[in-house]
């Protein structure tokens, strides 16, 4: 059996600092694994995701891998940033433009 155990953090090393309760640092069987940022979900049904190096989890039922089950989420894709990761609109997603969030 592996032990799992985790905490709030406020500032990751890489990471720029964020209001409590937006990162999550998990130790599994003894090891830290890469912080887990948390975000809510936006498609406005109060679900929240973790999104770290090593994957996505989220608490409500996300679609398959390429279908597109509606506008919102067909137009908009997740993107990693110099800050972190954001969600963009696909039409935004190739543009190297920096914006308010770096």
């Amino acid at each position: 059996r592996i032990e799992l155990k985790w905490r709030f953090v406020q500032r990751p090393l890489d990471l720029p600092a964020r209001p409590e309760g937006a990162y999550i640092r998990i130790t599994v069987g003894g090891r830290d694994v890469p912080t887990y940022v948390v975000r809510r979900s936006p498609n406005g049904n109060w679900g929240f995701i973790l999104e770290s190096c090593w994957g996505v989890y989220a608490s409500f039922d996300l679609a398959p891998r390429g279908s597109v089950t509606s506008p919102m989420t067909s137009r908009r894709r997740l993107r990693r940033t110099r800050n972190g990761t954001r969600w963009v609109n696909v039409d935004d997603s190739d543009s190297e433009e920096p914006d308010e969030d770096g």
